[in-house]
């Protein structure tokens, strides 16, 4: 079972890989460590089968 934190996260990098960041990488890193923090077992963190980050020129 996923936490809110989690699911959001989740969306965030879902809207960012598809092209449409929505918060600055820094704010997405606070978040990351948040979750790490308080879950740092979490299937997000174990997740294998996301695509690789698209590459901008």
């Amino acid at each position: 079972m996923s936490t809110y934190l989690e699911e959001r996260i989740n969306w965030y990098d879902e809207n960012y890989r598809n092209g449409n960041a929505l918060i600055s990488d820094a704010q997405f890193d606070q978040l990351e460590n948040n979750l790490k923090r308080v879950s740092p077992n979490c299937d997000y963190f174990t997740n294998k089968k996301a695509p690789p980050l698209p590459f901008f020129i």
